[in-house]
């Protein structure tokens, strides 16, 4: 699918306006492909087919941390719901920084992003994933060698380095947040809901809200809460990204799956439906 490196052993330098942006971790799509169109079934016992119209794939690329500010505020911007096109390439390199191929991509929007699965336990690199819709893409050789792109400095989060802040909730018990993706091509955008897991020790007051929102109804817009999920840094102490959550509802609170003569912590899983979210990173 799309333009294939001739060897893996390289890196792939995003840049926008003709600026870099930093390097993603996987590329996939950029190609352009055509509908297949079956035509109306004539005398013969077989369907005959032509081409429709070709267009450009969607690029999925995957990422850290490591990116320029003016990347994350074009997916904060899409967010925002202002899916402003970008103009730009992404090119491939050797391990000495020495270009060998490129996708180039016009008049791109941001489709999608999804933030990755928060996981106290996990000790991976936490890593996102944004899906553009190009106007037109083309897939070319390069030769340039890229000066300057390789002092971008990556930021490695853990996806086990967050925090979960929300209204008069116990956040410290939390163990996991579900990834999630955010369409942005719908207008309005329909933000998605969070899917956490707490520990039973530490969900007491996610109980409570559950109670009063779902149990007795008291469910309107100032039972609502708002709040944000927060990137630390390896401290644990600083932040180095967040999402603010608003407009949150609890609709279900179940017990984790348990499994006989396992040996784990007991957890509960809260459902939360969200109207909002805004990125920063």
């Amino acid at each position: 699918m799309g333009l294939i490196p001739t060897s893996s052993a390289g890196r792939f330098l995003l840049e926008l306006g003709g600026k870099p942006c930093g390097f993603v971790d996987s590329v996939e799509g950029g190609g352009v492909a055509a509908e297949v169109v079956m035509e109306t079934p004539g005398a013969e016992h077989y369907l005959r087919k032509h081409l429709g119209n070709a267009s450009p794939e969607p690029i999925v690329l995957t990422f850290g941390l490591g990116m320029a500010p003016a990347f994350y505020g074009w997916l904060a911007d899409a967010w925002n719901g202002n899916r402003t096109p970008r103009d730009g390439r992404i090119v491939f390199t050797d391990v000495n920084f020495k270009a060998t191929q490129e996708i180039g991509f016009r008049r791109a929007v941001v489709a999608s992003v999804t933030f990755p699965k928060l996981d106290g336990s996990s000790k991976d690199v936490g890593r996102f994933t944004v899906v553009l819709e190009p106007e037109e893409t083309s897939a070319r050789k390069a030769s340039e060698t890229l000066k300057g792109a390789t002092s971008t400095k990556t930021k490695q989060w853990v996806a086990s380095n967050f925090r979960v802040d929300v209204d008069g909730l116990d956040g410290k018990q939390v163990a996991k947040v579900d990834a999630f993706t955010v369409v942005t091509s719908g207008e309005p955008i329909d933000f998605p809901g969070l899917r956490v897991s707490i520990a039973e020790s530490g969900a007491a007051t996610w109980r409570a809200w559950h109670e009063e929102f779902v149990v007795k109804g008291s469910n309107d817009e100032g039972g609502e809460k708002s709040g944000a999920l927060v990137l630390l840094d390896p401290t644990m102490k600083g932040e180095i990204g967040r999402v603010a959550l608003a407009g949150l509802g609890i609709y279900r609170l179940a017990r984790e799956k348990a499994e006989a003569n396992v040996d784990a912590v007991a957890r509960v899983v809260a459902e939360v439906y969200c109207e909002r979210m805004e990125l920063a990173l």
